[in-house]
């Protein structure tokens, strides 16, 4: 479950459930 990069992954994972 990693086909973007670590730092636009997870920001923009974090992002959407951290709003």
């Amino acid at each position: 479950m990693s086909r973007k990069p670590g730092i636009v992954g997870e920001t923009y994972i974090v992002g959407l459930i951290f709003r």
